[in-house]
């Protein structure tokens, strides 16, 4: 696995969900994905006005644990100067619309069993209940 200095990276985004992370495959679908014990990852070098920036796109996997795990496993590894976290949050069908933004004053935590999507059997499991 090709590893970068933290003068190499600008950032880190990561992605919990197959359904986030079909999409970031979609819209970059030329590239070297590698692997790593948490899913796949890939690197960018995009232009941001005269300077070339390193990105890497991870997908770190769903739930809690996952989640904490591969995101110091990717700050740990890369040393990002920026942590960008792409998700999806779930709400109440009646009080909450599509595009809303939502200033949350409490939260109920718990981890998922993966079924943004197309669900296949293996891409995320509940792990506990409380």
């Amino acid at each position: 696995m090709s590893q970068h200095t933290s003068d190499d990276v600008e950032a880190v985004v990561l992605s919990r969900a197959l359904t986030e992370w079909e999409s970031v495959r979609q819209h970059l679908p030329d590239g070297l994905y590698q692997p790593s014990p948490f899913g796949e990852w890939r690197c960018d070098n995009p232009d941001v006005g005269s300077v070339k920036r390193r990105i890497v796109w991870f997908n770190g996997g769903c739930g809690k644990i996952a989640a904490a795990a591969s995101a110091q496993y990717a700050i740990d590894l890369w040393r990002p100067r920026l942590l960008v976290n792409l998700g999806t949050c779930g709400g109440i069908e009646w009080a909450v619309k599509q595009d809303n933004t939502i200033l949350v004053e409490r939260t109920v935590v718990y981890d998922i069993r993966e079924e943004m999507g197309q669900y296949r059997p293996g891409d995320c499991t509940l792990l506990h209940t409380a």
